[in-house]
């Protein structure tokens, strides 16, 4: 059924967009950033890697994935080859320039603050103002992951006190079990990640969400201004059918 149903697909996307080779290549661009996405020997795979993986079976294309840095990936943007996508990025300025976006493919759930749970400064009562105003408690960030466009705008604008690691959330929870730093944000999918691979229960945090915290962003392919508008146009209508039509959970 599977396969017949995939079949049909294929046969409404060459004929609502013309031909496209049975040789048509698009590469795809990913850093890696668990649990979104996750190298392995196939390519990517995680929340954000395995949607990606679906989209490419509703397809005619032949995908080919190529891990890089995020500045290899800027610098491939630049250099525009056509049929070439960047995968999971938010819409940020720093993006928007370098290509043009699909539809959304992954909607993040919502972030928390985590901190130690003997820190009484901690309340739920607080807003993120509150939180970046304290000059005696120090923000965690993880250098590789930064923290979505619309949070890092806030830490920007009012400049609270942090500490940089490098690493993961797990490690970023570590550094908060050491009283390296005094709190972090993670989204309700690395908590879920976590509490699923690691040893170190949430539950000994506690966890706060400010009224003002910002929502969770979508996630996009970002593409070459190059690559072709039949390609386009059969990734777009791959992306509605595995998010039924935008409707991602």
């Amino acid at each position: 059924m599977t396969n017949q149903r995939t079949k049909i697909t294929l046969f409404v996307l060459i004929t609502l967009f013309g031909s496209v080779n049975a040789s048509e290549k698009i590469t795809i661009i990913y850093n890696e950033q668990s649990p979104y996405i996750i190298h392995g020997s196939w390519g990517p795979y995680g929340l954000i890697g395995d949607v990606a993986r679906n989209i490419s079976i509703k397809t005619p294309l032949e995908f080919l994935w190529e891990k890089n840095s995020v500045p290899r990936q800027v610098h491939t943007l630049k250099e525009n080859p056509t049929n070439t996508c960047v995968l999971g990025v938010s819409k940020t300025e720093n993006w928007d320039s370098l290509g043009v976006y699909t539809l959304p493919i992954y909607q993040e759930k919502d972030y928390y603050l985590f901190a130690r749970s003997d820190d009484e400064f901690f309340t739920q009562e607080l807003s993120l103002k509150d939180v970046f105003s304290n000059q005696q408690r120090k923000l965690i960030q993880i250098t590789q992951y930064p923290y979505q466009d619309s949070l890092l705008r806030l830490i920007g604008k009012l400049n609270p006190p942090f500490i940089s690691i490098r690493g993961d959330a797990e490690f970023a929870l570590i550094a908060l079990e050491e009283g390296r730093g005094d709190y972090v944000f993670l989204s309700e999918s690395e908590g879920a990640y976590l509490a699923h691979l690691s040893n170190r229960p949430l539950e000994q945090f506690k966890k706060i969400k400010p009224a003002d915290l910002p929502p969770g962003e979508k996630h996009y392919f970002l593409c070459t201004k190059a690559t072709s508008t039949p390609v386009m146009n059969i990734l777009n209508e791959a992306i509605k059918e595995v998010t039924h039509n935008g409707e991602m959970h």
